[in-house]
């Protein structure tokens, strides 16, 4: 909306001046026609707003369809509370995203090869950037820490890996997500049924490989996908997420080349936040 014109300016304020009829009917008709800041409304400005020196409060809920919001300064949430944020109207594009962990970020072309205990981190290359098992047969368990959006709904995490030599193992890798909150409690994001899932909430790779030829697959890149159906409200106040893999292991382990770890694609759903808070 356009803004509204004073009915009296200060040029004809002074000592005398006579109030007229049409002052009162003009003054009644902008009264009328004001924003409403209390029972609130609907408004569509025919230009840009532009609020510019010390900024703006709002102090309600404001809401703008198809806004074009661009801030010279920084947006301040005074209110610090559960619903202090932007937030995105039911439908946005950007609602639903995903967020890729990968599991050793790359740096350069000439970092040094780290061991610990049975796990292998490198980054020789781009290519063969990802953590790998160096001791076969064991069922190294491992924990990787997720990116995601607090405020977001995850609903399945892919893994991504691939098979280092032609073998196939007695013992497939498993796989869980899981939340962890301060006191160290862990809970899955999986609920246990003890056919797919277990009671700590871990599924194996599946379906199983018919051979140790198509468990290897050539080397080529593999994925897992797994699908959360619980505590999948994320809220990063209260939780640690995290990745945790059971390499494989048992008879017909690898022999000379495990197998590459490198990263994990999450998916989210009712993403709201987002002013930073991720």
């Amino acid at each position: 909306m356009t803004r509204l014109v004073r009915v009296i300016p200060d040029t004809k304020l002074v000592r005398g001046y006579i109030t007229t009829g049409q002052n009162l009917r003009d003054i009644d008709q902008n009264s009328f026609l004001a924003i409403n800041g209390a029972d609130g409304g609907t408004w569509a400005p025919s230009s840009h707003i532009v609020i510019d020196g010390a900024g703006v409060v709002v102090g309600a809920h404001w809401k703008m369809n198809g806004a074009n919001v661009v801030a010279s300064g920084p947006y301040t949430f005074g209110k610090n509370t559960s619903d202090d944020y932007w937030q995105l109207s039911v439908g946005h594009v950007a609602t639903s995203a995903t967020l890729i962990t990968q599991f050793i970020e790359f740096i350069n072309f000439n970092l040094v090869d780290i061991t610990i205990d049975n796990l292998t981190f490198f980054s020789s290359s781009v290519i063969s950037t990802g953590i790998s098992l160096t001791v076969s047969g064991q069922l190294t368990r491992f924990v990787i820490p997720l990116n995601v959006y607090n405020g977001g709904t995850i609903t399945d995490v892919i893994v991504t890996f691939n098979v280092g030599e032609n073998h196939l193992p007695q013992y497939l890798p498993k796989f869980r997500i899981l939340r962890m909150d301060s006191q160290g409690v862990v809970q899955s994001l999986r609920a246990s049924d003890l056919i797919e899932t277990d009671g700590d909430g871990f599924i194996p790779f599946n379906p199983t490989p018919s051979s140790a030829a198509n468990w290897y697959n050539g080397g080529s890149l593999k994925t897992f996908t797994y699908s959360c159906n619980q505590n999948q409200l994320i809220d990063t106040s209260k939780y640690f997420y995290y990745l945790e893999i059971v390499e494989e292991g048992g008879n017909g382990s690898y022999a000379v080349v495990g197998n590459t770890w490198r990263s994990a694609t999450a998916t989210f759903t009712n993403i709201s936040l987002i002013d930073g808070r991720t």
